[in-house]
């Protein structure tokens, strides 16, 4: 064999271990995208150990996800390197996921937008609409930046990525980063009001405001109804006030109360608040004066004026009690957890909840109201 013949095949030989190589990576795709992580998985290892950059993008992936095999960050975190080394757009947004939420590795948001700015720069959708989050904030205000985001979103959303759509919706309806547009808000956010529903939501607002659209409060209501069935607590308030009032829906306040239990059993204490109010009134519930301060207290903590100066008013309505001796205002029973404040002898609180040998109780410290357990030996 002539050295141009031995070229000649050498090149075929290389042609043909790229075409196999590739093919294993489509099907390892194709396998993925079925939820066969087995079949992915053994098609992507042998690809990522032999420096296939793709193949090590998906492969870290499956690691960070525990998709077929134990979650491992920092493992994951080596294979996402090696692949952005290479330049792999995927890798470098897989290595800024992880570098901008703490994987595996220290957080590090500078070193994060630098390699979605690499894998933006590639056409990588994904990297666009994530740097687009930072910008708007979603990490800090050092890094916000509402014209870029703007700007991001609306180049992710033409390439197609449907969360970029309901960003660039959403600050479109909000006027951030430019001026509000609501005619073009509208149409995006009916289109993701199905799959996400803080869509849903800014709909409903929409309709309830005629931001936008005709001002029409029983489509508010519709709209708020699809985000709040998909547990969007925003719009479970919403609801529930809508409910409370009878606007737009037939009025049913224990409708209203139980929607504001959901939002409330999310985090969102104008829930509480406004559960308060349905406990002090016994309006859709039994009439119940501690669930009342409890629930305003909550939302006081939180720093709500209208709920501090309710939960003055409803501490009226319910019998005090005063510890025996110094104690300590837990929140929780257990005698390691943290002390919200130390009481004196002779201080009140408000017991508002039973618990297995104690009480759940508000105190009314001079910096504000404090929620804890106290135990039942240290009440008089």
């Amino acid at each position: 064999m002539n050295k141009r013949t031995r070229a000649v095949a050498a090149g075929l030989l290389c042609v043909a271990a790229w075409s196999a190589s590739a093919a294993d990576l489509e099907r390892g795709m194709d396998a993925y995208e079925h939820g066969d992580y087995a079949t992915a998985l053994a098609e992507f290892r042998p690809l990522a150990a032999q420096g296939d950059a793709r193949a090590q993008a998906k492969y870290a992936r499956m690691m960070a996800l525990g998709q077929g095999m134990p979650v491992d960050l920092t493992q994951s975190l080596a294979w996402y390197k090696k692949s952005a080394a290479q330049g792999d757009a995927e890798g470098q947004y897989g290595l800024a996921y992880s570098y901008a939420h703490g994987e595996g590795v220290a957080a590090d948001i500078d070193r994060a937008v630098a390699l979605l700015q690499k894998a933006d720069a590639q056409g990588y959708h994904r990297a666009t609409r994530f740097l687009g989050e930072i910008r708007a904030g979603a990490f800090g205000e050092r890094h916000q930046d509402l014209p870029q985001a703007r700007a991001l979103f609306e180049r992710a959303a033409d390439a197609g990525d449907e969360a970029a759509k309901l960003n660039l919706g959403l600050m479109l309806i909000n006027g951030q980063g430019g001026a509000a547009d609501p005619e073009r808000a509208i149409p995006l956010l009916e289109a993701q009001a199905a799959s996400y529903p803080e869509a849903a939501g800014a709909l409903g607002l929409a309709y309830e405001h005629g931001t936008g659209v005709s001002a029409d409060i029983e489509q508010a209501a519709h709209w708020y109804r699809v985000a709040a069935d998909q547990g969007y607590a925003p719009a479970q308030i919403n609801i529930g006030k809508l409910y409370q009032l009878g606007k737009g829906v037939e009025r049913n306040a224990q409708l209203a109360a139980d929607h504001y239990r959901s939002a409330a059993d999310q985090g969102y204490t104008t829930a509480n608040y406004n559960l308060g109010q349905l406990y002090a009134d016994g309006d859709g519930v039994q009439r119940d004066g501690q669930m009342a301060v409890l629930n305003y207290a909550i939302a006081a903590i939180d720093g709500m004026p209208r709920a501090q100066q309710a939960l003055d008013e409803a501490l009226d309505t319910i019998a005090s009690r005063a510890v025996g001796q110094q104690t300590a205002l837990r929140e929780a029973p257990d005698t390691n957890a943290r002390v919200d404040a130390t009481l004196a002898a002779g201080d009140k609180v408000w017991p508002v909840q039973a618990a297995a040998d104690g009480w759940v109780a508000v105190y009314a410290a001079p910096d504000g109201p404090r929620l804890g357990y106290v135990a039942r030996a240290d009440l008089d």
